[in-house]
């Protein structure tokens, strides 16, 4: 894996209202359409090999979009779904403790799943994942090796994860 590019999927009603959405199932805004095939027209000279993708319908449509536009190949990789918060669940999100979540996935499982992902990915470059902010943060701790200030994504958003003397670095694209 030498480079690769991250989009967040697309916004949905759930993100509007700042709930955690977790393992819900739901779809993504029709104005948020147009976000997504603004941020993949940068994407279009960029030889794009595949798209991989969460399994949650929020990140499958964006990568439907975003295949409307690059015609490339979409395969899911289930261990980029976003990390389930338990009871918190639809709540809005205010101060809870974001490491751990009653009943939900532990931080550290999640990590190994997000890193199980990754390996499958081993032998390829210049593709595209499509996720979650939590895949995203949790890459960005396994690649870089650390929490980064960048760990925030907006969505639809893309980020440009490039490898340079065996250290990795991001971009905001």
């Amino acid at each position: 894996m030498n480079n690769f590019f991250f989009i967040r999927h697309g916004k949905t009603f759930l993100n509007n209202h700042k709930r955690y959405t977790g393992l819900i199932d739901v779809s993504i805004l029709e104005s948020s359409w147009k976000d997504v095939i603004d941020s993949v027209n940068i994407l279009k000279n960029r030889n794009i090999t595949e798209i991989f993708s969460s399994p949650l319908f929020r990140a499958l449509e964006t990568a439907i979009i975003v295949n409307s536009q690059l015609n490339i190949k979409i395969s899911v990789i289930k261990e980029f779904q976003e990390r389930d918060f338990g009871i918190l669940t639809g709540r809005k999100k205010l101060q809870y403790k974001k490491h751990f979540f009653k009943q939900g996935s532990h931080p550290y499982i999640y990590k190994k799943k997000i890193m199980y992902g990754l390996s499958k990915l081993k032998y390829k470059s210049n593709f595209i994942i499509i996720g979650h902010s939590g895949t995203y943060e949790y890459i960005c701790q396994l690649l870089l090796g650390k929490i980064n200030k960048i760990n925030k994504i907006q969505n639809a958003q893309i980020i440009y994860f490039y490898k340079k003397e065996n250290k990795w670095y991001i971009e905001k694209i």
